[in-house]
């Protein structure tokens, strides 16, 4: 193997090899008072927040979240809307994928 070659091979090595060690420490790095944070920022907080409450819903409407004629009026534009008829024509599509068939059949 030439020498250059050789030189390159080692270079590259130690340039990944760099990058690891570095990007492993950009959490500290960025914990340290001259690097990361500005000096006006907010203290971090020493313990990490809990979890979301995701099972948590939210209590059950007094009324419906649309009218009725809001859902006429809705559907008595959808033709005219691109988006709509994208959407349906995915919707189609998907559908008819899932069952084995081609959207043209």
């Amino acid at each position: 193997m030439p020498v250059d070659r050789t030189i390159r091979l080692w270079s590259m090595a130690a340039l990944m090899v760099s990058a690891l060690a570095v990007s492993g420490c950009s959490t500290s790095i960025a914990d340290l008072p001259g690097v990361g944070l500005p000096s006006d920022a907010p203290q971090r907080p020493k313990e990490a927040a809990g979890y979301l409450p995701v099972h948590d819903l939210p209590p059950d409407r007094d009324a419906a979240a649309m009218k009725p004629a809001e859902h006429d009026i809705m559907r008595s534009v959808e033709d005219s809307y691109w988006w709509y008829q994208a959407l349906r024509r995915h919707v189609v599509e998907d559908y008819l994928s899932n069952k084995g068939q081609s959207p043209s059949s």
